[in-house]
């Protein structure tokens, strides 16, 4: 049967006396001018031994309940076995703490502990028991085991005590000593001092003056303690003028503490009240623990110089309270600081005391960083002295912005900064800061690495970033001659290429051009590399100008590069047209080569639309100085060059290779038979030679559609550098996207992973 023993306020106790030897209080007078009588030893007084005589009583159900009886079969703190039947027992003992347990094999067993200095009747009760099935509760039984034992009280009983009334005139010392106890308060069970001068001071054992009454207007007080203080020896020095008298002073109690902090079931906690002139330490450690915060169910400091301090492992001072004005606080947390070892430092000057403090809870974090579905995610709130980084990467993106949807930091020593894949910085938000629902900057980067440093003094929510985007290619599908991003990225470089082949002036039609402050420039380069214009802001200043031309510049082809630092980004640049000595053009209405210009070198060339007849044959190339060299053609079938003949056809969609010793132009008959049908060519798998038809320039993926799934990659060749471009993969990224432009005249390796047939666009 399962019962319990419920202990109220007046809780049953069986008093036992037990004899407890007071150790002595070694009390000595100080010789000064006029003499007081001798005093040099304490016995303890008659009435510390004088005993009590309480009724203990247990009743049933409640305190107000009958009298059970046949339960009180006890031990006294001597180990004198009683027994009583009516359900009460009267003992004698002395006026001390007792400590009482209860037992009985069908309840719960009880503790108890108090302070008995008087003849009180105390009241207990038994609960009715919890029944389970059929079980019965029986009211009468027996064999209810109390055991009572009696704690020293540390208060013991002294007489040290000036004449009363005392002289004017006087001055006298008295020494009260406790050798081995830590901390010592007295109590008066009088004190008066007249107005005036008349004075009485407590020093300590290193001469330091603890506490003065009087000297200014009379003191009267009765029965109280003086503050705790941290000594084994106490002098009184009574002071008095010449002026009045009064009746002095009696001090009847010492009350001692031996050890430097009391026992507590909590994590830590000190004396309460503290003692004066005390410093001592707590060491908290959880080990293992990355981070670490305290609760204190109550922090108070006295007014003055008081302080409670807080280290972690490293000796850093993480937190202080106090030392100006008192503290008072209840149930609350520390911030969290990022160690597994805290040290809680109480010290303590001469001037007040209180309550001190007791933490009762410590609360762990064991992993540098929470679990989160989100990107990154720091602890809410974070840890002071944290650092740490989170990675956050995308395969394949040429350019990465995180959105965050909360970021708040403290004070200014606590950052967030972003950093790029090679470790550049390219923002720090610096607290204090609070910001809600934002987007970074563009950064031109696949990885960004996110770093949260804080440091030792306050905390806050921290950070969460729940979004990421990107872009995989490095510029942005457009109809336009040339556009950037709006915005663009940080840290970024590209340049566009605008041709108008056999033009000899051009300029560009900017329908905006936006730079941020500082360092980001729009350059415009001719087809030599020569700088032709600039546009940048300056340190304090941005670059904001809407539908306006560039300088003529003698060139047909325009190189326009757009390079940014790493600190602010802009709307960036649209070019939406283009002027020649023929006319303004959009990138639709320029009209197919109707020459085809050679450079010194070797050319790769194709014709946009089909010749007319007997001007359809190599015969067309014979005004080029080809220093000797054969034009080729490239069978992909056989993998071999095949020289061309006079009378071979140069057809729409293949390439051909000409060698030219100087510039020239070939001019172009095209056909206008409007019943040829448009031209088809079947392309063999591996590498072709081939052209692109049509009258405007076209994207690569649009120029070769027909043949979409089939190819992978295209290459074209610069003959004014002679150098091969940048491929084009079909599907590709960044430099390599299939949206780039293709142009009509040129020459182009079209590589085929199986036979497809390539058809004319737009002609």
């Amino acid at each position: 049967m399962k019962q319990t023993f419920a202990l109220v306020t007046a809780l049953f106790v069986v008093l036992a006396p037990l004899a407890v030897a007071a150790e002595p209080i070694a009390i000595d007078t100080t010789d000064a001018s006029p003499p007081a009588p001798e005093v040099t030893c304490f016995e303890p007084s008659e009435s510390q031994s004088t005993n009590v005589t309480p009724t203990f009583c247990v009743n049933e159900s409640s305190t107000s309940g009958p009298l059970l009886s046949d339960i009180m079969v006890g031990c006294d703190g001597s180990g004198e076995y009683f027994s009583e039947s009516d359900g009460s027992v009267t003992v004698t003992g002395t006026p001390e703490p007792w400590s009482v347990n209860t037992s009985e094999s069908d309840y719960d067993s009880g503790d108890w502990n108090q302070s008995i200095i008087d003849t009180p009747e105390e009241h207990a009760y038994l609960e009715e028991p919890e029944l389970h099935g059929d079980t019965v509760p029986d009211s009468t039984a027996t064999d209810v085991t109390l055991h009572a034992s009696a704690q020293p009280s540390s208060i013991q009983n002294i007489t040290v005590e000036s004449e009363h009334p005392y002289a004017n005139n006087y001055t006298y010392t008295w020494k009260i000593s406790k050798p081995g106890a830590h901390q010592m308060q007295l109590h008066f069970d009088k004190l008066s001092l007249a107005n005036g001068g008349d004075t009485l001071t407590i020093y300590d054992d290193l001469g330091r003056a603890l506490v003065c009454y009087g000297g200014s207007g009379s003191y009267d007080n009765t029965d109280f303690w003086t503050a705790w203080q941290t000594t084994d020896t106490l002098w009184v020095t009574l002071v008095t003028d010449n002026r009045y008298t009064s009746y002095g002073f009696l001090i009847d109690k010492i009350d001692c503490r031996y050890e430097k902090s009391p026992s507590t079931e909590h994590f830590a906690e000190s004396y309460h009240s503290y003692a004066n002139n005390y410093v001592h330490t707590w060491k908290i450690s959880k080990p293992g623990a990355h981070q670490m915060q305290l609760h204190f169910d109550k922090l108070s400091l006295a007014n003055g110089g008081d302080t409670l301090t807080i280290y972690d492992d490293l000796g850093r001072a993480l937190v202080c309270y106090g030392g100006s004005g008192s503290y008072d606080n209840t149930d609350f947390w520390t911030a969290w600081q990022t160690t597994d070892t805290l040290w809680v430092t109480l010290a303590t000057d001469n001037r007040y005391t209180s309550y001190g403090f007791l933490i009762d809870k410590v609360d762990c974090r064991y992993e540098k960083s929470p679990p989160t579905g989100h990107p990154a995610e720091s602890y809410h709130s974070y840890a002071n002295n944290y650092v740490y980084t989170w990675n956050i990467s995308r395969s394949g993106a040429h350019q990465m912005r995180l959105h965050f949807d909360k970021l708040s930091l403290a004070n200014s020593g606590d950052t967030l900064t972003i950093y790029d894949d090679l470790g550049r910085e390219l923002v720090c938000y610096r607290g204090p800061d609070d910001d809600t629902a934002f987007w970074t900057a563009w950064q031109t980067t696949d990885t960004l690495r996110v770093r949260l440093a804080t440091d030792n003094r306050y905390t806050s929510y921290g950070f969460l970033i729940d979004k990421v985007d990107c872009r995989y290619e490095k510029i942005p599908p457009t109809e336009h001659f040339a556009e950037s991003y709006h915005s663009y990225a940080n840290n970024y470089v590209h340049t566009w290429k605008i041709s108008m082949p056999g033009a000899n002036k051009t300029r560009l039609h900017f329908d905006k051009l936006s730079l941020a402050d500082g360092r980001d420039t729009l350059t415009i380069y001719d087809d030599l590399g020569r700088q032709l214009a600039r546009y940048s802001g300056t340190a304090s200043l941005s670059y904001d100008n809407t539908d306006f031309w560039t300088a003529w510049q003698t060139t047909d082809t325009l190189r326009v590069t757009l390079s940014t630092d790493g600190r602010y980004t802009s709307y960036g640049f649209l070019i939406d047209l283009i002027e020649t000595e023929e006319g303004v053009f959009t990138p639709s209405q320029i009209p197919a080569p109707a020459d085809l210009t050679l450079h010194s070198g070797w050319n790769f060339i194709s014709v946009p639309r089909p010749l007319a007849a007997g001007n359809d044959t190599a015969l067309i190339f014979t005004p080029v100085e080809t220093d000797g060299r054969s034009i080729f053609r490239y069978d992909t079938a056989a993998g071999d060059w095949t020289a061309l003949d006079e009378e071979d056809q140069i057809a729409p969609l293949e390439g051909f290779w000409i060698y030219s010793t100087g510039p020239t132009t070939v001019p172009l008959n095209v056909s206008t038979d409007p019943l040829i049908p448009p031209a088809e060519r079947v392309l063999a798998t591996g590498w072709n030679a081939i052209g692109i038809t049509g009258t405007t320039p076209a994207t690569a993926r649009d120029a070769l559609f027909s043949v979409s799934g089939k190819w992978t990659t295209l290459i074209g060749f610069d003959a004014r550098r002679q150098v091969f471009e940048t491929g084009i993969v079909s599907g590709g990224s960044k430099d390599y996207v299939d949206s780039r432009l293709v142009y009509q005249g040129k020459g182009y390796w079209l590589h085929m992973t199986g036979p497809g047939t390539l058809c004319a666009v737009g002609a």
